[in-house]
Order: structure tokens, then C-alpha cells, then sequence
């Protein structure tokens, strides 16, 4: 696709999110419902490219360990959405010694919020985004019919409707993750809120049928053409086919696309910082927790290993994604043709614009391709250059040689100069000769040829040039001019007079050709030029069909023997219908003829059929016409002109001095005569002329003809057009000019308007619209053509340089004047400086054209370096880091170093506990999480080692107790030993078999009353109740609450079996009261509760030890549960003993259990059944 129309149409898209939002012109009938103002989102969108490169070369740089790389970079991107930025270079990474969890929830908090106060995620610019995706499949759609080549057209639009579909769904599984991220940061969120809200980021579920990771990947993949192996194409190389093949033209697709283009790739650059979020939360979790793996929240596992490789494929990834649509942006929407370039040739210096990408070149020639800045501006916008300046690199090389001719960095680009002196074959032509020169642009490690320049080796003409405007064919010397006055090659060709002329020792003969194109004379003079008794010979130009500016002949003396036509003018004979003479003049020369045809002769031009003077004088000029011996001769003389006709027209033209002599008599057709100005004007206009002779009564200069019809401005007119010319009459005014005539005769027409002048000031004579004109410093003011002036346009010429940097002129404009109008042409100069790259300093350039100059400054400065990292200390706790940077510029040594300060000791306190009998004890101490080391002071000053902490175990101090058997009245005992020192009890003297203290207890024999009907109530011979002992397993029922308990422990301990009747409170007692024995209730048996679709209220007693395997599952009406027991271990809680209890609302289920065992019991009961979504207190 061409590229020349987009220039304006989409001119600031940006590497990944180089974005513009213009809405689409009617005559593509789509409009997005409501346009994004990409304007206020591009900067934002590259700080996140500027900031994910910086990542990926700090991250590479580091063997691909990110997590630190991603923190320093999202803290800048932070800083930049803030606008608290100070860093000389946007979106750079900074050195962070240290990642931990709270640093970067912090930072992608404040981010995030920042993103949502400006408007700019997903979720509010989602619907603009499906509006425009559906208004562009619409239009798709409706073009269908309209493309002929239907495999194409089938080919395009299945590829574009499944990308439609993927981009619709993406942009709600983005916008569901920035929901998501909103939600976790509004408020003060848990750490395992955090963690679950970026597991299902990564999971994206119930939004996608892919994690987050790939859904990027596959975005990129359709922008890069890479999503399928029979893939006709990228993403905008697709757009751009089917609607050219829909018969659209560059502009109509620009308009038809870019708004859509725009939002696809802020997409892909928002989702990718989400992405880098996600992928430095996980590598920084499993750091700061120790683990070898990330498990998410949904049971997925990613090893540390998986989590680096993702992070570098991401990176990477997004880098090539980059490249790609740089380098389509390029192709479909930038244009680097055409440039303007500084060419210095032959001719001269001059700025010249390429045909398209070529350009003929002069052998020994040089050209100055765009700088950075110029080659910016003309893809992105003067805005844009400085924001997005850093993010490529730009180089220019030979394709010929493969020879990287210059490498920029990425602040500034130097111009490329080549050098075409060596493209000549073994004859020396330079006619085949050609080289090319490639543009790339580096983004990281992705580099992409964005254009080729083609050079070809053309040697030019005369002293240079090529007959262009730009580059004119150049006249230095006399021989140039014999050559350009020989050939008819230079008809049409612009030429350009570099140089004053002198032909003193030189015959000078005029240009036999017609000349068709355009002289320009730059104010030079052509001078002693002498045409004496030359046959067929007379002015410069013999027929000018063309244009003739700015030139001075001064000291001419044409006096030919034979003339080839009837006409004869100092500058040129004829003057022709498109021909025209300005703004020149002839000075002290003579112009003499007496042969004898008719003849028109003028100072100027001898005849102007239909063709034009402006702006031409004659000073001291000698015309001298006609034999005076010869009555029957025929001729019209004049000072300008013998003859103007057929339309031609005479302006701001004027005569100072000199005097006309005519010998005609003869009456033939219209006679013979002579006018001061003009000899004879057939249909014509004469404006704002003038004559100007001093002389009083001598007749040394008056004007004379011998038959007496001689006016003062014109002979002979007829149908003459004329206003504001004037004639000098002050005192010492020619008496004769000012007493004769206007005019000799007057065929038809008004009178030629002429007033009498005593002042010529330019205001007072009504000429101060000719801006070219001036008045002479002398008596009476004569009119003059104002000096030529030169003025520089340095407006965009650089004028600050670094060290090493070579002096670029590209952009100079040069505009030559006279007064305050400017002439045609752009003009070749010479440079002349004192510039020195290698010194420091300001400097003068001065430019000249010809004999006129102009300067302007630049100066040369130190270059500031370009530091990158060479090595890192690490600060610690106690000792100064440091890190070091090296200038990376060729030749420059320079280290830079800086220190990073001590981190200080982050400190856990640690109370200590006494040794015992049997266990070391451990002094109190602080341990030091940065540096991993022990102190027994909270400064730090009193380092210890972990065995330094030890106190040693004591040993047992035993007490021997017997056997003692129980009574049913008394408690008995085993044989035990008793430690005295750490109380507690043990089967064996050395201490090995430790029992609790109620194992060595012989409990008392319980008994109950024999209720047989041999008993004798009133047998008062016994005091004895006989009684009967309860055994283990033995069930107990109380009639009061309806609980079934178990005996555990004989006569001590029972289980809390099951409840026999329907309650909603359940209350399991601390102990329990049955047939007149206590028991203390340690247990709650398997299955105690089990689907129990009653109970709502559960309340745990103290004693509680041990609950049982699935003892309330099910129990899914369960509101609250209090536990009072701080006895239960992982060990002591049976499996499922809490699944699905609660089921009915888990959100409305409450646990309270003791404050100091609130940690250790979520663990156990969360892992035993008990639902996150509960809420423990």
C-alpha cells in the first residue's frame, strides 16, 4: 500500500500503543458510538512500554530473575501515572535492593487507582471498544457483496469474524480481572484476599476457557499473524487487503481502521501490565514464603522455574508484539518518501526532496538523511517525538557493503551523510552506478527494515545541477555559458547564474534555441560584452518563450552587421506569449543597427508578442537605429521595448538616462517611430512606468528621430491600456523629454496616462506596491531596483550538539529578496565554519550565496554520558552497597559509582524459655530477617550464634512412690517416680516413660445401690450400701438434656456419643452429673452429629480434647459454634469433622474460639472441612 496519503491521516501511533483517535469521515459510514480520546491515553500507554522494555533488558541483564526488575519498573510507572516522575528518562527501572509483598501490593494499588480516577482501563472504555468492533464487522459485512475474488474475500472474513469474536471476549476477560483488582484494593484486604483476587486474574475464571497468560499471548499473536499456521496475514496487513479489495482508497482505509487499530492495541499494552502484575506477585510470593512452588487458590501449580519462564516469555513476547506493529504502522501508515535532504553536490548546497525514495546523486556528492527528531515528527507529530524519542534505536546502512553506517542512541539520531565518490565504473561513468541505503529501527532486540533509499550516480551539467528547481543547472564561468547557449538541452531546464560574467577576452554569442524554462541571474552581472560586426547576432536570448529574472548586463555593445529576424533587444530580440522579463536591468551598454529591414529595437526586449516585462530598467543605455542616409528604412524604436503586442503588458519599467537616435523615414505600414519607453504598443498595457533624464537644455542626451514622430513615452499606440506612469520633471529634467509629446501618434484608444514628477520618492509616485523598487540617493530620487538580500530560516536547523557530533544542516531554508519581496527558487550556498566536533565552544556558520552572506551560531557541548549498569554490592544490614555505571559511548572510560545506604536490622523478637529436665532452653534473643543472623540485643550489637542460644537440659530430680490399691473409700496409686523439678510423672527411674499424673491414680471403685429383693431396708445391722462398678464403654444417658455420653475412663471421663432428641442448641458441658457420679467430658465421638439437619447452635466446653471423625458433617443449619477448649491438636480433630457444616449459607456461619488460638484453629478446623467463607473470630 502506498504510503504518501497517510502521512496526515493517522500520524501518532506508537510502538504497542502509539495511539491517535480521529473519527472515521463519512465516506466510510463507520463511527464508533463514542470515540476514545486516545490523546490523554498515549502517554500513559508509553510509560507501560517504556516501562515493560526496561523490565525486559533489566530482567535479561540478570539472567531473567524479574522480580526485582518489575518492581523497580512498576515503581517508576507508578510515579509517571502520578506525575511525580523527576527521572530524566520515563519509565526507566530503578535499583531495588529488596522485594517484598506489601512493597508491591503498595504500588499496584496506587497505580490502579490512578487508572480508574483518569478513565482509562478496561472497564470504562470497554463498550466504546465492542461498539467500534461491532460497527467495523458491520461494514465488513456489508462490503462483502461489493469483492469480486471471493477465495480472498471468504479467506479475510472468516479470519476477521473469529478475530472480532476473540477481541470481544478478551476485552470482558480484562475488564472482569480490573474488577477483580479494584475490588481486592477497596478496603484493607487480607493476605490470602490478595492472593486469591490475583489467582483468578491468572485463572480468569468463569471468563475464559484460557488463563490470563495465554489470552495475552493469543492478542499478540493475532497482531503479529502468527495466531495460525495458515495465517493469511497480520492484523492490520488482513484490514488493510480486504478493504482495498473492497475498492477503498489509502485515505477511506485509514479512516475506516485506525479507531479500531487504536483501542487493539491499548488493549494488548493494559492487559500486558496486568500480566506483569500477576507474574511479579507470584514470583515474589514464593520468595518471601520459601516455597519451590506457587500453588493458586484453584489448585494449579506453577514451579518457581515455570513462573521465570513465564515472565521471559512475557517479556519477550511483548517485545516482538512491539516490533510487529512498528513496523506495520510503518508500512501501511507512515511515510519516510519524499524527504527533504541536504545535498551538497557541484552545484553547491541545497535542500532537495527525493522522488519517492531515489535520488540522482553527482559524482563526489554527499546527502544528509533526517535526524531523529525529523524522522519522528514526520510519523508521529512534533509532540510525539520527545515522548517516544527513547524507545527505538535507528541506524542507516549500506545494503551494498552491509557497512552499519552511523548507530544512534536513543535520544538523538545524527543525520546519515553518504559519500557517493566511489560508485564510478572502470570508464569513470557514473551513468549505471547506484547504491542503496536501509533504515531500520531497533526496538530491544527486534530489528526491522522500515524503508530503502535508493542513490543513483548521475553526473550533472555545466558546473553542476540537474535543471531543477531544487538543484538547477549551475553557470560559474564563461565556458559554462557557451556550453548553456549551444545546447539544446538546457531549453527547458532551470538554470541558475552562480557568478559574475565577464567576457572582455571572450566572444560572446546569445542562445540560438528557444528557451523555454527559467533563468535565474541571483543579481550577477554578464559584462563587456561586444557583438561588433557579427552577422545574425544581437541580444542574450534570441527567442524567450521562458522566464528571465534577477540579471544584470552591464557594458554590452551590440552592433551586428545582419540580423536573422526583425527584432533586437539587449536581453533578448523576441519575447514570446508565455516569455517574461523581470526584475532586470542593462547598464551603460549601446545597442546599434543599421541595416536596413524593418526592425523593432528596445534596450530590454526588441519585440514582446504577447509576453510580459515587470520590474526592468535601463541605465545610460545608447540606441542608435536606422542609416541616416537611407529615406525608405522602417523601424520603432523604444527604451524598454521596440514593440509590445498581441495582449503583451509592460510594468514597473523604467528608463534612467541614456538617449535614442532613429534615421528611419521610411512610411511603409505603420511608418517609423520612436517612444521613450515603448516604439509602438498594439492591445496592450502599460502601468506604472517611467522615465527618468537629467540634462536641462543640452542635447548631449535628448532623445531624437529624424522624422520628427517621437513621443516621450510611446511612438505609435492603438487600443493601449495605461495608468500611473510618470516622467521626471525637475529643473534639471531633460527639457526635451519633458516639452515633447506624451505620444507621436494614436491610432485608436485612449491617450497613454502620463503625470510629471518633480520627486520620485516610491510612496509620492504611487510605486510603493512594488516592494522590488527604491529610490536612489541623488537628486530627484530615480527609481532602482533594491539590493539583493539574503535571510536565513534556522528555525529547524539543530544548533546544539554534543561532543563528536558532526554540524547538520538539514531544514536550513535560504530566501534571497529584494525589499520585501521575495524571489523565485531555491538557492545553492557555501558553507563556511570554524566548527570543531571535538572542542567544546560556539561557533559561527556562515552561509553565502554569491557575494551575500548571513551567519548563525551552534554550539558544542560536553555529551552528557550514557551510563549502563556494570556491577552491583548489595547493601546489607549493616555495610554501605554500591553500584557502578560505565559510559557506554565508544571511547569514553568514565565510571560512575554510587553508594547505596546500609538496610538496617528488621528484627523478630524472641522471649526465650528455661531448659527443663528433659529439653534445652533458649535464651531470649532477636533474629534479624534480612541477614539471617542472631543477637541478644535489640540493636544489633551483640551477635551470637543459634548454639550461642542454648540452655542446656537440667535431668530429672526423682521420688520413688510403691504401689498402692484403691478402696472404695480411698484413691489407690501404681509405682511411679515423681521429678520434683519439672512435676512430672514417669514408670521408670530414668525418666523415659512419662504418664500423666491421673495414669498412676487408682481411681475410688464406684458403686451403686443393690436394689434386689433380698435387701433389708431396715436392717439396721450394716452400714454398707452395696454398690456396682461402671465399666469403659459403658453408655450414660441424660434424661435432662437427652445427650448419650460414654465412659472413656473408668469412673473420670466420658464421650459425648449422640443427642437423642431434636434440639437446635446443643451444649457440650464441661462435665456432666449422672446417678449421683460427676464425669468431665473430654470427647466428642465419630459421627456424634453427623447430618443433623437440626442443629444451628453448637457450644464446645473446656475440657474437649478430642473430636471426632466426621462429628458434624452435614450439619448444614449450623449458624454458630463456640469453642471454649484450647485442648485440640491437628492430631485430636478427626477428618471431615466439619464438611459441609453450614452448607445452607457458609457466609452466615460463625466461629468463635479463644483469641490466642485463633491462627492454630483456622488452620486445623479449615483443613478438617470447616469453609473458608466462614468467619472465624
Amino acid at each position: 500500500m502506498g504510503k504518501r496519503v497517510y502521512k496526515k491521516c493517522i500520524s501518532i501511533f506508537l510502538v504497542v500503543c502509539m495511539l491517535v483517535s480521529i473519527t472515521p469521515a463519512s465516506t466510510c459510514q463507520v463511527k464508533a458510538a463514542g470515540s476514545i480520546n486516545i490523546m490523554d491515553i498515549t502517554e500513559k500507554a508509553g510509560v507501560f512500554v517504556r516501562g515493560g522494555m526496561n523490565a525486559y533488558e533489566q530482567a535479561k541483564a540478570e539472567g531473567w530473575n524479574c522480580g526485582q526488575a518489575m518492581l523497580g519498573t512498576l515503581k517508576c510507572i507508578g510515579k509517571e501515572m502520578l506525575g511525580l516522575n523527576e527521572n530524566s528518562s520515563p519509565g526507566s527501572t530503578v535499583i531495588v535492593n529488596e522485594v517484598d509483598l506489601s512493597q508491591v501490593e503498595s504500588e499496584l494499588s496506587e497505580i490502579q487507582t490512578q487508572l480508574n480516577k483518569q478513565n482509562i482501563t478496561i472497564i470504562n472504555l470497554q463498550q466504546q471498544m465492542k461498539d467500534s468492533t461491532d460497527a467495523l464487522s458491520k461494514q465488513i459485512a456489508d462490503l462483502s457483496s461489493q469483492i469480486a475474488q471471493a477465495d480472498k474475500r471468504k479467506s479475510y472474513e472468516s479470519y476477521l469474524n473469529d478475530y472480532f469474536k476473540f477481541y470481544n471476549e478478551f476485552c470482558v476477560a480484562i475488564g472482569s480481572s480490573e474488577k477483580i483488582l479494584n475490588g481486592m484494593y477497596d478496603g484493607n484486604p487480607t493476605e490470602d484476599a490478595v492472593k486469591n483476587a490475583y489467582d483468578r486474574v491468572y485463572e480468569l475464571k468463569g471468563t475464559a476457557s484460557v488463563n490470563y497468560r495465554t489470552e495475552v499471548e493469543n492478542l499478540g499473536k493475532y497482531i503479529c499473524g502468527k495466531y495460525q499456521s495458515t495465517n493469511p496475514g497480520s492484523l492490520i496487513d488482513i484490514l488493510c487487503e480486504y478493504y482495498k479489495l473492497a475498492g477503498y482508497n489509502e485515505t477511506q482505509i485509514s479512516e475506516a481502521i485506525q479507531q479500531f487499530v487504536a483501542q487493539t492495541y491499548y488493549a494488548y499494552c493494559l492487559a500486558n501490565y496486568y500480566y506483569m502484575a500477576v507474574t511479579l506477585y507470584q514470583s515474589t510470593y514464593v520468595e518471601e514464603n520459601n516455597l519451590q512452588n506457587y500453588k493458586t487458590d484453584y489448585n494449579d501449580v506453577l514451579t518457581k522455574a515455570e513462573i521465570k519462564s513465564n515472565a521471559k516469555e512475557m517479556l519477550k513476547n511483548s517485545m516482538a508484539t512491539t516490533a510487529q506493529i512498528f513496523y506495520d504502522l510503518n508500512k501501511h501508515f507512515c511515510s519516510v518518501e519524499d524527504q527533504k535532504v541536504l545535498y551538497e553536490g557541484a552545484g553547491g548546497t541545497t535542500n532537495r526532496t527525493m522522488n519517492g525514495s531515489q535520488m540522482d546523486v553527482e559524482p563526489g556528492s554527499s546527502v544528509s538523511l533526517p535526524d531523529s527528531t525529523q524522522i519522528l515528527d514526520s510519523y508521529f507529530g512534533s509532540d510525539y517525538s520527545k515522548m517516544f524519542g527513547n524507545i527505538c534505536t535507528y541506524s542507516y546502512e549500506v545494503s551494498d557493503s552491509g557497512d552499519q553506517i552511523e548507530e544512534f542512541n536513543k535520544y538523538h539520531i545524527p543525520a546519515f551523510t553518504g559519500s557517493f565518490d566511489g560508485l564510478a565504473d572502470r570508464s569513470g561513468s557514473f551513468s549505471f552506478s547506484f547504491s542503496t541505503v536501509n533504515m531500520y529501527c531497533t526496538v530491544s532486540d527486534q530489528k526491522i527494515k522500515l524503508h530503502t533509499y535508493t542513490f543513483t550516480c548521475k553526473s550533472g551539467k555545466l558546473s553542476g545541477g540537474y535543471g531543477t528547481v531544487e538543484y538547477p543547472y549551475v553557470i560559474r564561468t564563461v565556458d559554462d555559458y557557451d556550453n548553456f547557449r549551444k545546447s539544446a538541452d538546457f531549453s527547458n531546464a532551470v538554470i541558475s547564474l552562480e557568478a559574475d560574467l565577464d567576457f572582455s577576452t571572450t566572444l560572446f554569442l546569445p542562445v540560438s534555441n528557444e528557451f523555454k524554462g527559467q533563468f535565474f541571474g541571483n543579481g550577477h552581472k554578464i559584462s563587456n560584452i561586444d557583438i561588433t560586426n557579427i552577422s545574425n547576432s544581437s541580444g542574450m536570448f534570441a527567442s524567450l518563450s521562458g522566464v528571465v529574472v534577477d540579471l544584470v548586463i552591464e557594458k554590452a555593445k551590440i552592433n551586428p552587421t545582419k540580423l536573422a529576424k526583425n527584432s533586437m533587444g539587449i536581453i533578448a530580440d523576441a519575447v514570446n506569449q508565455k516569455g517574461r522579463i523581470e526584475r532586470c536591468e542593462v547598464i551603460d551598454s549601446q545597442l546599434i543597427y543599421g541595416g536596413d529591414n524593418v526592425l523593432y529595437i528596445g534596450g530590454i526586449a526588441g519585440k514582446v508578442n504577447g509576453g510580459s516585462l515587470k520590474g526592468c530598467l535601463t541605465r545610460n543605455v545608447q540606441i542608435v537605429a536606422g542609416n541616416y542616409q537611407d529615406t525608405n528604412q522602417s523601424g520603432f524604436v523604444g527604451g524598454i521595448a521596440g514593440c509590445v503586442d498581441n495582449s503583451g503588458s509592460i510594468e514597473y519599467c523604467g528608463r534612467e538616462e541614456g538617449s535614442l537616435t532613429s534615421w528611419y523615414q521610411g512610411t511603409e505600414s505603420s511608418g517609423s517611430y520612436l517612444g521613450g519607453i515603448v516604439g509602438v504598443i498594439y492591445r496592450s498595457t502599460m502601468n506604472n512606468c517611467w522615465s527618468f533624464k537629467t540634462g536641462g537644455t543640452s542635447t548631449d542626451n535628448a532623445d531624437y528621430a529624424k522624422n520628427q514622430k517621437i513621443g516621450s513615452f510611446v511612438g505609435l499606440c492603438s487600443n493601449l491600456k495605461s495608468k500611473n506612469n510618470i516622467i521626471y520633471s525637475g529643473t534639471d529634467a531633460e527639457t526635451s523629454s519633458v516639452s515633447r509629446g506624451t505620444f507621436s501618434n494614436k491610432q485608436q484608444g485612449d491617450d497613454p496616462q502620463v503625470l510629471q514628477k518633480e520627486d520620485f520618492n516610491c510612496s509620492q509616485v504611487g510605486f510603493e506596491g512594488a516592494g522590488y523598487l527604491t529610490n536612489a540617493d541623488s537628486t530627484g530620487n530615480p527609481l532602482r531596483l533594491h539590493p539583493i538580500e539574503m535571510k536565513l530560516y534556522t528555525d529547524t536547523v539543530k544548533k546544539a550538539y554534543y561532543y563528536g557530533e558532526n554540524l547538520e544542516l538539514n531544514g536550513l531554508r535560504i530566501q534571497l529578496r529584494r525589499g520585501n519581496v521575495g524571489m523565485l527558487g531555491v538557492k545553492l550556498y557555501n558553507v563556511n565554519t570554524g566548527y570543531n566536533a571535538k572542542k567544546a565552544g560556539n561557533y559561527q556558520v556562515k552561509i553565502s550565496v554569491g557575494n551575500l552572506n548571513s551567519k548563525f551560531e551552534v554550539t558544542v557541548a560536553n555529551k552528557p554520558h550514557t551510563y549502563e549498569q556494570q556491577s552491583i554490592t548489595p547493601a546489607t544490614c549493616t555495610t554501605e552497597g554500591s553500584v557502578s555505571y560505565k559510559c557506554k559511548d565508544a571511547g569514553c572510560n568514565e565510571v560512575l559509582s554510587s553508594v547505596l545506604s546500609a538496610l538496617g536490622h528488621k528484627m523478630e523478637h524472641h522471649k526465650g524459655k528455661q531448659a527443663t529436665c528433659k529439653e534445652d532452653g533458649e535464651k531470649e534473643y532477636w533474629y534479624c530477617t534480612r541477614c539471617k543472623k542472631y543477637f541478644l540485643d535489640e540493636k544489633g550489637t551483640k551477635e551470637t550464634t543459634k548454639a550461642g542460644l542454648v540452655i542446656s537440659a537440667t535431668g530429672h530430680k526423682m521420688e520413688h512412690h510403691d504401689r498402692k490399691e484403691a478402696t472404695n473409700e480411698q484413691t489407690g496409686n501404681i509405682e511411679y517416680w515423681y521429678c520434683t523439678l519439672c512435676n512430672n510423672y514417669f514408670l521408670d527411674e530414668k525418666g523415659k516413660q512419662q504418664v500423666e499424673k491421673d495414669k498412676v491414680v487408682i481411681s475410688v471403685l464406684p458403686v451403686i445401690p443393690d436394689s434386689g429383693k433380698d435387701s433389708d431396708k431396715n436392717n439396721s445391722s450394716t452400714n454398707t450400701t452395696q454398690k456396682k462398678i461402671l465399666t469403659k464403654g459403658t453408655s450414660l444417658s441424660d434424661q435432662k438434656t437427652g445427650a448419650v455420653y460414654e465412659i472413656t475412663m473408668e469412673g473420670k471421663e466420658v464421650s459425648y456419643k449422640k443427642q437423642s432428641t431434636k434440639k437446635k442448641k446443643i451444649v457440650i458441658p464441661d462435665q456432666v452429673t449422672i446417678n449421683g457420679y460427676t464425669y468431665k467430658v473430654t470427647s466428642i465421638a465419630d459421627n456424634a452429629f453427623k447430618n443433623n439437619k437440626n442443629i444451628t447452635t453448637v457450644i464446645i466446653g473446656k475440657n474437649i480434647k478430642r473430636i471426632g471423625k466426621k462429628a458434624f458433617y452435614g450439619c448444614k443449619s449450623l449458624r454458630n459454634i463456640t469453642i471454649k477448649t484450647k485442648l485440640l491438636k491437628k492430631n485430636t480433630v478427626g477428618s471431615k469433622a466439619f464438611t459441609k457444616a453450614g452448607s445452607k449459607n457458609y457466609k452466615k456461619l460463625k466461629v468463635k474460639v479463644p483469641k490466642k488460638k485463633l491462627k492454630l484453629y483456622k488452620k486445623i478446623l479449615r483443613k478438617k472441612g470447616l469453609s473458608k467463607k466462614a468467619k472465624m473470630r
